[in-house]
């Protein structure tokens, strides 16, 4: 049986924006319920089913989170070099690989991240425990393709018997930060002045 396999220690990043414009815009945003399985794998089978959000990257408003990701990514390929990594399998792609979707048509760099069971999903605001409101409704309106999220990501490295080596995101995090515009594929911190520090406190 085929399996993925964590070769090194994970590298930590975090996708917030900028104080203004907080957070990356969201697509194919299934954190409150699996959206696929694996390959070939059973629906019925809860080890089988995948969650997972793809985060638009604007080039000016996410200038820091793209180079903090490219940062993370040298760093694993350096460290696992004598695995030969396949920058093709890495998880940060140019949005002309996506043209003509809703929300790519300046073909943005975007992440994808895929999980293997599901992320923490909060609110933007803390309760009156001091913590960050959990959202776990299914049908809750904040969730969806196209509105702003800050994600604390892992990005890790992977060795599959079929699929070659390469870098794989998951996102431990997912924080619904503002609305946008909702796209046709839709799958479903405080103040803006704290959504920044929100996304740090987060971890």
């Amino acid at each position: 049986m085929s399996k993925i396999s964590k070769l090194i220690k994970s590298k930590r990043v975090i996708i917030k924006g900028t104080k203004e414009f907080p957070g990356a815009r969201g697509s194919y945003v299934n954190v409150l319920g699996p959206g696929r399985t694996k390959q070939d794998g059973d629906p019925n089978n809860p080890k089988d089913l995948r969650w997972g959000i793809t985060a638009i990257l604007d080039p000016v408003i996410n200038a820091q989170d793209i180079a903090n990701i490219n940062v993370a990514m040298a760093e694993l390929t350096l460290d696992a070099q004598k695995f030969h990594l396949e920058p093709e399998k890495f998880p940060l792609h140019d949005g002309k690989k996506r043209n003509g979707k809703d929300g790519y048509e300046k073909h943005p760099p975007f992440l994808r991240c895929n999980n293997m069971k599901p992320a923490k999903v909060v609110g933007p605001r803390k309760g009156p425990d001091g913590q960050f409101t959990p959202i776990t409704d299914p049908l809750d309106p904040r969730i969806y393709s196209g509105a702003y999220y800050c994600l604390v990501v892992n990005l890790w490295v992977y060795d599959h018997p079929t699929g070659g080596t390469g870098i794989s995101a998951s996102a431990d995090v997912v924080q619904f930060v503002r609305d946008g515009e909702p796209f046709a594929h839709s799958a479903s911190l405080d103040g803006l002045d704290e959504y920044e520090q929100s996304a740090d406190e987060l971890t």
